[in-house]
This record gives structure tokens, C-alpha cells and sequence, in this order.
């Protein structure tokens, strides 16, 4: 049985390009599970966030200027206690983490979550088109691993997604989201594996905060 968040009204349809729309879809996730319980069903608990969220972008701003970064900070709020940041970064960096310190790895962590909120969390607010999001099913995968699988449907296109999650003391969070086959650590695994090689750990940790804080490349 699928658990549908309510529709949005039908508008126009966004650029067809696959990298256009995962990444949205890696938004439309990440703004959907903060901490829950943690004896709720990942379904359950994906489920009643991914309303939140969404409300928070199908919001009206009208003529309030302070609407719009209130709403970004609200999603941010949201993003912050969904996902998994460690485990996410864990698994995007890869073979460099194992090169990392405990401090060091911490600072990347930080470095690399504002860099992520900072780089999608405002594309999804400007691109964000009335998209709605079922759930479909849910797997466990061992002891505090689950995996929810969905469907991001917007005007004219449907998106097969599968959300991995892990239970922590906070909750279920997301630590990883799969679309076409391809997960977004995997995506950012490559760049980070190819930074690293040219760069090294000092450089990348470098970019990721001027990234993080609206700076150049």
C-alpha cells in the first residue's frame, strides 16, 4: 500500500534532464526526516515529514520579503536533523576518510554539510514545481537499516527513488538516496575521489568552505 502526501496543483514542467531532476529529488529527501521516534516504521516516519516539508515549499510568499528566508531557513532546520551527515560523508569521501583524523573528519563533516545545504537547499525553493512524492514499500536491511522505496511524480515525468536509512539515537535518518540507479554519495564520490588525488584533503576541505559560504570555486 502506497502513503501518497497530498497532491500539488498541476503547473509546467521542468527541464527534462535526468541530473535536473535527481538532484531535486535528492532536495525533496533531504527536507523529509527530521528525528523521529525511534520505534516508528521508516515509512511511517518518511511518510509524516515529506508533508512538512513539502508544505514549507508550497508556501506563498505574496509581497512578504522576510517569506522567502524563512522559508530557507525552516527547510534548513528540517535538513539538519534528517539527514546523516557523517555517514553520508563517510561514504562520499571514500577512500580519503580512512586518511582522515577524528578532528579532521569532523571538520569535514561540518565543511561539507553547509556546502550541501548551501549548493541545493536554495535550487529547491527556486525550482521546486509542485512535485509529490509516495511511498511505496519498505525493506529492512538488519538491525537499524531500512530502505524506502518511492515515487516522485511531477507534471508529465515520474521518478523511481529509494531512500536508505539507518536508526540512530535521534531516529531513522537518511544517509543516502538513489535515483536511476545512481546514489547521490556515489555522484559526489567521484568528484571527491578526483579532488583528492589533485588536491588532497587540506585543499578540498579548503573549497567545501568557500563553496559553503557562497564563495567561488
Amino acid at each position: 500500500m502506497s502513503h501518497p502526501v497530498a497532491p500539488a496543483p498541476r503547473s509546467r514542467p521542468l527541464s527534462r534532464g535526468r541530473g535536473l531532476r535527481l538532484g531535486l529529488l535528492v532536495c525533496l529527501l533531504g527536507v523529509a526526516l527530521p528525528a523521529a521516534a525511534a520505534e516508528e516504521a521508516p515509512i511511517a516516519a518518511l511518510g509524516r515529514i515529506v508533508g512538512e516539508g513539502l508544505a514549507v515549499l508550497r508556501l506563498r510568499c505574496g509581497q512578504d520579503p522576510s517569506c522567502p528566508e524563512a522559508k530557507l531557513a525552516r527547510l534548513r532546520a528540517i535538513v539538519t536533523g534528517a539527514v546523516d551527515f557523517p555517514e553520508f560523508s563517510r561514504r562520499a569521501y571514500a577512500a580519503g576518510w580512512r586518511e582522515l583524523t577524528p578532528a579532521a573528519r569532523g571538520e569535514f563533516v561540518e565543511a561539507f554539510s553547509d556546502f550541501l545545504l548551501a549548493a541545493h537547499l536554495p535550487r529547491l525553493l527556486e525550482r521546486y514545481d509542485g512535485e509529490e512524492v509516495l511511498l511505496l514499500g519498505q525493506r529492512l536491511a538488519g538491525p537499524g537499516r531500512a530502505s524506502v522505496r518511492g515515487l516522485l511524480r511531477g507534471s508529465g515525468y515520474e521518478i523511481p527513488f529509494e531512500v536508505q536509512l539507518r536508526r540512530n539515537v535521534g531516529g531513522w535518518r537518511v544517509f543516502d538516496v538513489a535515483a536511476f540507479g545512481i546514489g547521490a554519495a556515489a555522484l559526489y564520490r567521484a568528484q571527491l575521489t578526483a579532488l583528492h588525488r589533485t588536491r588532497g584533503p587540506g585543499e578540498i576541505l579548503a573549497l567545501l568552505r568557500r563553496r559553503g559560504a557562497g564563495g567561488p570555486p
